[in-house]
């Protein structure tokens, strides 16, 4: 009997290869930002070389704007020789004014001197504390910048994450829908060997009764395999 289970199994294709298993592959992504590509269970992620550069132009400048922000001598320096000409004109000119009105050089003017001497050392040191306040602010204006660029590749990995999940979920739709094909086939099959074995036990008795041939079950199955495909192949 067995051979004729092979032989009816055969028809329909019993006895094949199981249903495999999901897998996760996400996807290689590019873009005008660069690249993401997957190996082993790991992302590589890569900017473009244009934006490398950029990227590490921006680098390079943040340390500056940072040393000058901690630095304020040096901006106080380069802003002293840059008002030099402008408290210059303003110092003749309270000289002059202070000659005119007969107070050049008396205790009045001495204190109107001092008193434009201090406004301007003021001038110069909030202007230096401005300087500073902006370094300080270009200098985490760069870093942000780096920063930014330096993450938009990920985007294209979370894109080939994105898509390779997709594809893991059609996987599992389709080895669902495969394992119910197998389970309904596996039955349809069952259900032919067991007509088969019903009709080799009415053949057994006496009364000049054919014996059963196993070729009966073979012709059998075959009009059921014919049945079968016009109801719509499973697999």
């Amino acid at each position: 009997m067995g051979d004729v289970v092979s032989s009816v199994g055969g028809l329909f294709g019993a006895g094949g290869d199981p249903v495999g298993q999901a897998q996760f592959n996400p996807f290689d992504a590019s873009s005008a930002l660069g690249r993401a590509t997957f190996s082993d269970g790991s992302a590589d992620v890569q900017l473009s070389p244009e934006l490398q550069r950029v990227y590490g132009g921006l680098l390079r400048q943040a340390p500056g704007q940072f040393q000058q922000a901690q630095s304020p001598q040096a901006a106080l320096g380069f802003l002293s020789g840059q008002f030099a000409p402008q408290f210059e004109r303003q110092q003749a000119s309270q000289e002059s004014r202070l000659f005119n009105q007969g107070l050049l050089g008396t205790t009045t003017g001495q204190l109107q001197t001092q008193g434009l001497r201090e406004a301007q050392n003021q001038a110069l040191v909030n202007s230096a504390m401005q300087a500073q306040n902006q370094a300080f602010q270009r200098g985490q204006g760069l870093l942000g910048s780096a920063l930014n660029i330096g993450q938009a590749p990920m985007g294209l990995a979370q894109l080939g994450a994105n898509l390779g999940q997709a594809d893991l979920q059609t996987q599992q739709i389709n080895l669902g829908l495969q394992e119910q094909a197998q389970q309904r086939q596996s039955d349809f099959f069952s259900s032919i060997i067991s007509g088969g074995i019903g009709a080799a036990s009415g053949f057994s008795g006496g009364g000049g009764r054919q014996p059963f041939r196993p070729q009966s079950l073979v012709a059998l199955a075959e009009t059921h395999r014919d049945l079968y495909q016009q109801q719509g192949n499973l697999l």
